[in-house]
């Protein structure tokens, strides 16, 4: 009798997928404490950039023998105290060179090495896309949310998801605040599904299908329960197809909830 085969592997896009960390170990021992450094600095990256209202899209690391290079793309949301206005973007540089400057000082005290921090921000890119004439028809539709407070972030988010690759953490890590920070979730949850299938079917996007799966205690309720929202193609048996994957956690006071999101690039 053949052993079953977990079928989840087919849709984590592997073959596609580029490797976030690159780094030649010369022994085993290295290799373990690469990894180790690996998974301190970026513990470190995520915690401030949560902080400080930051989503992170993507961060990859490469080693060589002098230094570390690290390339971080993110999101900055909204509803948090830092603005991208002409005014107030010196608090965001003055941040990342903070940053740079913390990395440093824990990466030489520690490894002996220094670290080379590039980042790319992704709100620069939205003011491009507004421009766009089937862009304003989408948000004509979706006029009738324009009140709500997370208005303004999910639809940048979801643009950046359709016409960016790899952004399945961006939504996720979104996902999760809003899980956290929203009471109403089945209302949050029915508003994502209504804007994912307007961001579907516009002529610019990028992606042919995406699942979102969420488990947890929606509304406060006793026990808990899965959600699925899937939209478009998503190939259940294929090593070819490019798919990003990312899972999150968002800590609330009714427990947490564990979300899930493929996305299937064309």
């Amino acid at each position: 009798m053949g052993q079953k085969t977990n079928s989840n592997i087919f849709r984590l896009g592997v073959k596609n997928t580029e490797w976030v960390s690159k780094y030649q170990e010369i022994n085993p021992e290295e290799s373990t404490f690469l990894v180790n450094n690996d998974l301190e600095i970026r513990n470190y990256i995520n915690r401030i950039f949560e902080i400080n209202g930051l989503i992170i899209n993507s961060c990859k690391i490469r080693y060589n023998k002098t230094n570390i290079n690290i390339y971080v793309t993110y999101y900055v949301l909204e509803q948090f105290n830092i603005n991208l206005n002409n005014n107030n973007s010196k608090n965001l540089i003055n941040f990342l060179n903070s940053l740079a400057i913390s990395l440093n000082i824990f990466v030489k005290n520690n490894y002996n090495t220094s670290i080379k921090l590039k980042t790319k921000n992704l709100n620069k890119k939205l003011v491009k896309q507004g421009k766009n004439n089937t862009f304003r028809n989408l948000i004509k539709k979706l006029r009738k949310f324009s009140k709500n407070i997370i208005f303004k972030d999910l639809i940048n988010i979801l643009l950046i998801t359709v016409t960016q690759t790899n952004s399945s953490r961006l939504l996720s890590e979104f996902i999760a605040i809003q899980m956290k920070k929203n009471k109403k979730h089945n209302f949050f949850l029915s508003f994502l599904k209504k804007v994912l299938t307007e961001f579907l079917n516009v002529n610019f996007s990028k992606i042919k299908g995406i699942k979102i799966v969420i488990n947890g205690r929606f509304n406060g309720a006793p026990r808990s329960r899965k959600k699925i929202i899937q939209l478009g193609s998503i190939p259940l048996q294929s090593f070819n197809s490019k798919i990003s994957y990312n899972q999150s956690i968002s800590y609330t006071n009714n427990g947490t909830f564990g979300i899930n999101v493929w996305v299937c690039e064309k």
